[in-house]
């Protein structure tokens, strides 16, 4: 048998980048990110994830707050999500180590 496997390149790092926002209305975000062609990929009553272009968008519930935390590939991408989403472009974007 004879097995081919094809060459797959990674990057050297895997970045990824997070922007942190409390007290959202999670019904306004799932409507913003379906709005910009997004989609909710899990649903629970005190989680959601939603995904939108290359980022990954979580609602939880802290308390009774509700938190979004936007993650993606770049300080680039995470801002631009953030300004679909209503949420302003200039947040404060952190990477996230050892992701």
């Amino acid at each position: 048998m004879t097995w081919n496997i094809a060459h797959t390149a990674f990057p050297a790092e895997h970045r990824r980048f997070r922007a942190v926002v409390g007290g959202v209305d999670p019904d306004a975000i799932y409507r913003a990110v379906h709005e910009a062609g997004g989609f909710r990929s899990w649903d629970e009553p005190s989680r959601d994830l939603l995904h939108l272009r290359s980022t990954a968008i979580e609602v939880y519930r802290v308390g009774d707050r509700w938190v979004l935390a936007v993650n993606g590939p770049s300080v680039e991408a995470v801002r631009e999500v953030l300004r679909l989403l209503g949420l302003g472009a200039d947040r404060d974007v952190q990477e996230l180590k050892g992701a």
